[in-house]
């Protein structure tokens, strides 16, 4: 918009023996009121002029977009990410739970592509005996608990995957991009994803990963980020708040774990005040995104 910018002056003489002119500047003003869901461009052209100008050089353009509120996330293929868990209690004993991630898969190649939690417990996966790849499953203490939401996930698209659960209703909400995908019954209790964390072999209890469950063949071929955990249920609103889905206040109330995946660092900090930061098995990709994407 015209109101936001001005110039020095419109004129510029290139005297005899030299090659630039007197610089002609131009000024932006106010351009925290810009809306920042929007892209705007400056084209500044050469009008006219008694010398020839080379096509390349008319017209100069200027553009301005608001920052992205997430610029790069993890890749976790053939990897996953675990917590050692300093304060166990934020994520045990939940009646009331959502749980959140942000993610974009690339393949759904094997059978069992695993999200995050706890088999045998409370797992989130993709595909199963039954089930196709590309569908999450909510795994509960048995087959019989099994949530399967059949739906599409497709490829090389950003998803945000929410899932809520009240022990106490005995109801499991599942949300795609803010949409109620399902409302099922699941009554398995309370939830405790605060189980110290060990290699779960010779009989050691299963434990909380994001990216592994059961065996190494479970991956997922996917970026993520947003990773959080919540003891109580969000509404529908709170999930469809705008950017929702890239952040959210660390002192929100009811947020116990808080995980970016944003910041390039294999430390993985946990946000929340509970200081349970995770590490990946071995380092993790790091891909450069801007999101939410801004429209022309």
């Amino acid at each position: 918009p015209e109101k936001h910018y001005s110039f020095s002056n419109m004129e510029g003489k290139i005297f005899a023996g030299s090659v630039i002119s007197a610089p002609i500047t131009v000024y932006f003003k106010e351009i925290n009121q810009l809306n920042i869901d929007k892209v705007y461009i400056l084209p500044v052209s050469i009008d006219n002029a008694n010398i020839g100008i080379l096509a390349s050089a008319q017209t100069f353009y200027y553009v301005f977009k608001g920052a992205s509120l997430i610029n790069k996330v993890a890749n976790i293929k053939e990897n996953n990410i675990y917590v050692e868990w300093k304060n166990p209690e934020a994520v045990n004993k939940l009646t009331m739970m959502t749980a959140e991630a942000l993610i974009r898969p690339h393949s759904f190649d094997h059978n069992i592509s695993t999200l995050m939690g706890i088999e045998g417990k409370f797992l989130f996966r993709f595909g199963d005996d039954g089930v196709p790849a590309n569908h999450l499953q909510i795994a509960g203490t048995s087959s019989a608990t099994n949530i399967h939401i059949n739906r599409d996930v497709p490829l090389e698209e950003w998803l945000h995957i929410v899932i809520t659960y009240d022990a106490e209703a005995k109801n499991l909400k599942a949300y795609y991009n803010g949409e109620l995908v399902t409302n099922s019954p699941m009554n398995i209790g309370a939830i405790n994803w605060g189980i110290p964390h060990s290699d779960e072999s010779n009989g050691k209890p299963r434990c909380f990963w994001i990216g592994y469950s059961y065996n190494n063949e479970r991956w997922l071929d996917a970026d993520i980020a947003e990773v959080r955990i919540w003891n109580r249920v969000l509404s529908e609103e709170e999930i469809n708040a705008k950017d929702h889905a890239y952040e959210v206040d660390p002192n929100s109330e009811g947020l116990v774990a808080y995980w970016k995946l944003n910041d390039g660092l294999d430390e993985i900090k946990d946000y929340s005040v509970n200081g349970n930061n995770a590490t990946p098995s071995s380092t993790l990709t790091w891909v450069d995104v801007a999101l939410p994407a801004k429209e022309d």
